[in-house]
């Protein structure tokens, strides 16, 4: 999974704006405070947690890991996000053919955009 500088910055503003999410296996992460002593077999800073216990034993507790990582939520989890905060599948699809997302290989980037409004 390759995610676009564009992704961790709005990402972290996510994480600054305290987008609830719970660390769990199958998340990707941006090691903010570069905890994770490994380089990431993906791109600088990004992980994906395989097995949360390793997380949980660099970091001490989810609440650790929360604060020293950002959340890098994948397309599924950008659309449960969306639904959860009231945006309608038809809002997201106009958005997505207006920024022609597709072509552009930018789905995610929209998908935050759409997220950080609502959490604005």
């Amino acid at each position: 999974m390759k995610f676009c500088e564009r992704e961790i910055e709005m990402a972290q503003k996510l994480h600054a704006l305290n987008l609830q999410w719970h660390p769990q296996a199958g998340n990707y992460v941006f090691d903010i405070k570069g905890i994770i002593e490994k380089s990431s077999p993906f791109q600088t800073g990004v992980y994906f947690i395989l097995d949360i216990k390793h997380f949980l034993r660099r970091a001490g507790s989810p609440e650790a890991i929360k604060a020293s990582m950002c959340w890098l939520p994948v397309w599924e989890d950008c659309r449960t996000l969306l639904k959860s905060l009231g945006v309608s599948w038809s809002q997201v699809e106009n958005r997505l053919i207006e920024n022609s997302a597709f072509q552009n290989d930018s789905e995610r980037v929209v998908l935050y955009e759409m997220i950080l409004e609502r959490l604005q």
